[in-house]
């Protein structure tokens, strides 16, 4: 719990949640360690203990340092309204990156460049060490489509830019979602 305490009080930029997500609640594979996301807080089980961190009360501080969240999730981007409440909770200048439906750590890690997708075609592969949010979104898009553009699943990828726009893939493209 003192762990998952720390994680949304940190000061980090970058953030990678992975799991299963459903009903506005991220959970791990044996459901022993969730978070349910709401307006202005979320909701940390672990270890048989709950906590609420609120952006009210500063336990919960990462919407004043996250400008990028990875969701490694099934889903979470694929829903409008919980697009919305992320955007809230996390501050409205952030990138997230993720998917819009099911999909497996496989995907994840040929993204990442552990998979088909060759390394210098990975998504890191094409970061720097100074790239804005519109580069990290062409990044995953662009990694996504040169590994799955025109495939069955190309749909399922997704990345929503600062501004709040999201992007998807169509027949190969990159497109407004």
């Amino acid at each position: 719990m003192a762990a998952a305490k720390g994680l949304f009080q940190s000061r980090t930029e970058w953030l990678y949640l992975a799991g299963h997500y459903s009903g506005q609640q991220l959970y791990s594979e044996d459901s022993d360690t969730t978070v349910t996301f709401n307006n202005g807080s979320i909701d940390v089980t672990a270890q048989g203990q709950t906590a609420q961190l609120k952006k009210s009360d500063g336990t919960f501080t990462l919407h004043n340092h996250v400008k990028v969240i990875i969701w490694g999730g099934c889903s979470m981007l694929g829903y409008e309204d919980d697009v919305k409440m992320m955007r809230d909770l996390f501050g409205p200048n952030h990138v997230m990156l993720g998917f819009a439906g099911l999909t497996g750590w496989r995907i994840v890690q040929a993204m990442f460049g552990g998979g088909f997708i060759p390394k210098r075609q990975s998504f890191f592969a094409r970061l720097t060490a100074r790239s804005t949010p519109h580069e990290i979104v062409c990044a995953w898009m662009e990694t996504a489509q040169a590994g799955y553009g025109g495939g069955d699943i190309e749909n399922k990828f997704r990345a929503v830019d600062e501004d709040g726009q999201a992007w998807r893939l169509s027949n190969k493209r990159i497109v407004k979602a």
